[in-house]
């Protein structure tokens, strides 16, 4: 029986796809449900934390760096989405062992004819996952991001698809949900290929 449709809302320019039943191949195999939420918007990192106010005077206070407010407005936009998804998952919060795969599509500037988005104001692609992976958290779809072991991430301009974040999540943290996720990702990014690869 197909699992439910999640909610679009265009106003926020995200998109969820439908949520896959688990598919059975042969022989009674099953094959465990990943689940797939997809994002436009413009993926910000997880920023560093910075002092405010005089060390040790009363007020100091010890928070993220987001001077333009997009760290926030990213986190918000994610998180409303993942409140969607965990509203579809039956056991969420779903607790570990977990397999989380992130596809991060980055808008390329015109002036950028680097192969893949490596400068610095692109975003590590560590920082841009634990900004999602806590989204995750905050929204009930995982119990914790502890619980996640394997947690294949790729970073790549966006090309012709909409720039934006492509999150996998399964409870099977396998050998074969993890080569399934991957390739799943490769296939969704346009400007990646055999040919051209980082890794």
């Amino acid at each position: 029986m197909p699992g439910p449709i999640l909610a679009k809302r265009t106003q926020q320019a995200l998109k969820t796809l439908p949520v896959p039943p688990p598919h059975t191949k042969g022989h009674g195999m099953t094959f465990p449900t990943i689940w797939q939420l997809s994002l436009a918007g413009n993926p910000e990192p997880k920023g560093s934390m910075v002092c405010v106010g005089r060390r040790g005077a009363r007020g100091h206070v010890v928070v993220e760096s987001d001077p333009s407010g997009a760290k926030k407005a990213w986190r918000k936009q994610v998180t409303d989405a993942a409140r969607t998804l965990a509203a579809a998952i039956p056991d969420a919060p779903l607790a570990g062992p977990l397999a989380c795969a992130t596809l991060l599509l980055l808008r390329q500037p015109s002036t950028n004819r680097d192969l893949a988005p490596i400068r610095r104001n692109t975003g590590d692609v560590d920082k841009l996952q634990r900004a999602i992976f806590d989204c995750l958290t905050d929204a009930g779809v995982i119990a914790d991001d502890s619980h996640i072991v394997a947690g294949p991430a790729l970073k790549a301009w966006a090309g012709s698809r909409t720039p934006g974040a492509v999150v996998l999540l399964s409870q099977s943290s396998s050998r074969a949900t993890f080569n399934r996720m991957l390739d799943r990702l490769y296939h969704l990014a346009p400007t990646l290929d055999d040919e051209e690869t980082l890794l």
